[in-house]
């Protein structure tokens, strides 16, 4: 039988996990803006980061500690991507009237951010794959 504290610590590193993942996004959200003056570009980099990773970690999640992918998948991916901010430059291009920035930005985020989430599955796929055909060969081999 489980005890209540076991369960409360769990949740403890499981959250502590999570703030590390989302610490270390926010940092790379930081760099990314610093780097890349360009505010949309810098978000939109930022999106298809969070894409891909988020799509990867939840895949992948499936095989490795929970702890471990939520820390990417919440955390990590949390703290990368920025929806909030396209929502936001999204309205001020439209409040602008800059309407190209406006269809440009969001079809460029939904677009691409879907493409390398479905890229990022499809690697995850191949590798779980070509692990798979490894371990067949190496277990043939130790029967020989």
């Amino acid at each position: 039988m489980v005890s209540v504290a076991k369960i409360v610590l769990s949740k403890r590193i499981s959250g502590i996990a999570i703030a590390l993942g989302g610490a270390f996004g926010a940092l790379l959200r930081y760099i990314i803006c610093s780097i890349i003056s360009n505010n949309i570009l810098a978000i939109f980099i930022c999106n298809i980061i969070g894409s891909f990773v988020i799509s990867l970690a939840i895949e992948y999640r499936r095989n490795v500690n929970r702890k471990i992918g939520d820390m990417i998948s919440v955390g990590f991916c949390g703290g990368v991507s920025v929806f909030a901010s396209f929502s936001h430059d999204s309205v001020k291009a439209l409040n602008e009237g800059n309407f190209s920035l406006f269809f440009g930005n969001l079809f460029a985020n939904f677009a691409i951010c879907v493409l390398v989430a479905f890229l990022a599955k499809i690697i995850v796929e191949n590798l779980h794959n070509y692990r798979n055909k490894l371990r067949k060969a190496r277990r043939w081999r130790n029967k020989s």
